[in-house]
């Protein structure tokens, strides 16, 4: 008996939206993998493929190292794209780690710097970077026209720096940090950053530049705050980067992968013509054409964004934009200029009124209240660091308090209270204090054991105990 075609199961909506990114993908990747010969091993012996390295020593700089993945089809007859890593804390495994995944399917090879992060000179940087990079094309077969560069905070920025001053950089994902950009510059780039980040404006301001210059890019935004951007949006970026290399010939075209996105883009804007807003269909138009060649398409697709753009609630979104960046900016000035003068009982209310609408306000409403509180979060930081330096420590002690209130998961807070202690020669508060710092995670042993301030803490039994936690 034939089974009736109405009543077998159909696909859900979010099954239809991975099968038609699957599509576009195996599409794209499948110029690349054709060459494979196998799952053989580097001509490093004891690296092995389909695992995350924590650490690689750069054989010109033992000090130096970076973490690294080769996908699970490498081998050495082929010269394969990569992906270098750049953390603002120098956790080169933390990108390798959570983005391997990736490395297999678009079949590139990622690696993390162990050594590049916050506080080095832009030469320092450099430097590194260029000494990674030497040592990865000595230990493996590279492609010289699909060198990719990601980084996170200030590691986006020096991924930036990166690509303005060397030629052999093909394209730039910079996360949660953006940079000034100049006419002449050769790379592609992709923005990402969080809603809750205290740098989206930044970001979106970036966006509007590169705009206004014409620049093809791609900027996405994800639920989330400061900190690199999920796996699926990740492959987002990798996906765009392999469609830049298909349309300057550096890769084989693949007309599938083409037709693939189209169809995905056709998929979602009639779901947005459903369920969704015009300023959305508008941004997906301007998103896909940065995927696309130039021709009747695209062509088409700028009609439509300019019709859209036109129309009132598009402009009264554009409008909402502005508005909602110069309110954030006035918040940002008003409470920054509040760290030294007001009270812990002030900025008890105001962290909790911020949290409360961070957590139940309206969508935009609770983002801004949320990046507002951890721009604050870096700004108590920034000045607690500095007061400390100054020895100035009853004012440096105010402000970690207010650090306390308006991050209260974060260690650090706590951990700088612990020093602001032993400055104050109050061993047992310190211990304490560093005690709460592990509690809300801080593992940072070798950190802990240099710091001067810990030095007559050394051979005391507590603090052994609590770095014998972290060791």
């Amino acid at each position: 008996m034939k089974k009736n075609p109405k009543s077998q199961a159909r696909p859900s909506i979010p099954s239809l939206v991975i099968l038609l990114y699957t599509l576009v993908f195996v599409a794209c990747a499948e110029q690349t993998t054709s060459q494979n010969t196998g799952n053989r091993s580097p001509r490093n012996p004891e690296i092995t493929v389909g695992k995350v390295i924590p650490k690689i020593s750069i054989q010109t700089t033992p000090g130096e190292s970076y973490a690294l993945y080769l996908p699970e089809k490498y081998s050495k007859e082929q010269a394969w794209p990569i992906l270098l890593c750049f953390d603002a804390q120098g956790r080169g495994i933390l990108p390798v780690q959570r983005y391997s995944m990736l490395a297999d399917m678009f079949q590139i090879i990622i690696a993390g710097s162990n050594t590049s992060r916050n506080g080095i000179s832009p030469q320092q940087a450099q430097q590194i970077a260029g000494r990674m990079l030497a040592d990865l094309q000595q230990k493996f077969k590279l492609d010289s026209a699909q060198i990719y560069v990601a980084g996170f905070s200030g590691g986006a920025r020096i991924a930036a720096m990166l690509g303005q001053t060397r030629s052999d950089i093909a394209g730039i994902i910079a996360c949660a940090a953006g940079f000034q950009p100049r006419p002449t510059d050769p790379f592609h780039f992709v923005g990402m950053v969080g809603m809750e980040d205290f740098n989206y404006q930044e970001m979106r301001q970036l966006a509007s530049v590169l705009d206004q210059a014409g620049r093809n890019h791609l900027m996405e935004y994800f639920v989330g705050g400061h900190d690199w951007p999920p796996l699926n949006f990740m492959a987002k970026g990798l996906q765009w980067m392999h469609f830049q290399a298909m349309k300057e010939g550096k890769i084989p075209r693949s007309d599938t992968a083409f037709a693939n996105l189209l169809t995905k883009y056709r998929y979602q804007d009639e779901n947005l013509k459903n369920n969704g807003t015009r300023y959305q269909r508008w941004l997906l138009r301007k998103k896909i054409i940065s995927y696309l060649e130039n021709g009747d398409i695209v062509e088409a697709l700028g009609e439509e964004m300019k019709a859209f753009q036109q129309h009132p609630a598009v402009e009264k979104e554009f409008l909402r934009q502005q508005q909602e960046m110069q309110r954030e900016m006035a918040m940002r000035e008003k409470y920054n200029a509040a760290l030294s003068t007001e009270s812990i009982e002030y900025w008890t209310r105001v962290a909790g009124m911020l949290r409360k609408i961070g957590r139940n306000g309206k969508r935009e409403d609770a983002w801004l209240n949320m990046r507002v509180l951890n721009f604050l979060s870096l700004s108590t930081y920034l000045k607690a660091g500095q007061l400390l330096h100054n020895n100035a420590l009853d004012q440096a002690g105010h402000m970690l308090e207010i650090y306390a209130l308006v991050d209260p998961p974060n260690s650090e807070h706590a951990y700088l209270r612990a020093i602001l202690q032993m400055r104050q020669g109050k061993n047992a508060a310190a211990i304490s204090f560093l005690s709460q710092a592990l509690d809300l995670g801080f593992n940072d042993a070798a950190r802990m054991k240099a710091e001067a301030a810990f030095a007559t803490l050394q051979t005391q039994p507590a603090f052994q105990a609590l770095l014998s936690k972290i060791q």
